[in-house]
C-alpha cells in the first residue's frame, strides 16, 4: 500500500463533502488533525489527555481540540483555540486544508451528546 503524500491528501479533502451532525440537544466540540512534512515524511499529531477521575476521556490519544465556546465564531475557530490552549500551536484558517466528517462523541463504547467537529491543518 503506498504511504499517502501532503498532494494526495489534500486532492481527496478538496473533493470530499463532509458529513455535518445537527448539534441541536448535543454539546459541540472541535478538534484538528494536523499534518506536518518532516524529513520528507509525513507526520500526524496526537496528544495524551491528561490523566482525571472524572474525565471520561482521561488518558487517551486524541487529536487536540475541545468543547465549543460561546465566544467561538465557528468550529474551526474552537479547535483553533482549543489546539493553541492545549499544546501552544497557532492555527488559521489559511493552514486548512479541509474538514472531515462529524462524529458523535463516545466515550467507554457509550454514545453520548456530543457531536466532534473535525477539520485538517497542514502545519
Amino acid at each position: 500500500m503506498p504511504v499517502p503524500d501532503y498532494a494526495n491528501i489534500h486532492k481527496k479533502l478538496s473533493a470530499h463533502s463532509p458529513i455535518i451532525l445537527n448539534p441541536v440537544n448535543h454539546k459541540q466540540a472541535s478538534v484538528a488533525m494536523i499534518l506536518a512534512m518532516d524529513d520528507g515524511q509525513l507526520k500526524m499529531f496526537f496528544i495524551e489527555r491528561a490523566l482525571h477521575k472524572k474525565d471520561p476521556w482521561s488518558g487517551q490519544i486524541a487529536f487536540p481540540g475541545g468543547g465549543k465556546e460561546f465566544k467561538d465564531r465557528d468550529v474551526f475557530s474552537t479547535a483553533c483555540r482549543e489546539t493553541h490552549e492545549e499544546v501552544g500551536m497557532k492555527l488559521d484558517h489559511s493552514m486548512s486544508i479541509g474538514r472531515l466528517d462529524d462524529q458523535e462523541g463516545r466515550n467507554r463504547r457509550q454514545n453520548t451528546s456530543l457531536v466532534i467537529c473535525r477539520s485538517s491543518d497542514l502545519s
